[in-house]
Order: C-alpha cells, then structure tokens, then sequence
C-alpha cells in the first residue's frame, strides 16, 4: 500500500538509529 514505508522500515531493519527514524516519527 506504502512503498515509503516499507522502504522506510527495510532501513530501519538495517539502520535502527537512522535519522530517518526522526523525519518518519
């Protein structure tokens, strides 16, 4: 439904402490 957040969260997976974990929150 959200590639961006799915893609959000295969970073995530790999970089927890990503700054994207900021813009998404």
């Amino acid at each position: 439904r959200e590639p961006l957040r799915i893609f959000y969260e295969s970073l995530m997976k790999q970089r927890p402490e990503s700054e994207m974990a900021e813009f998404w929150s």
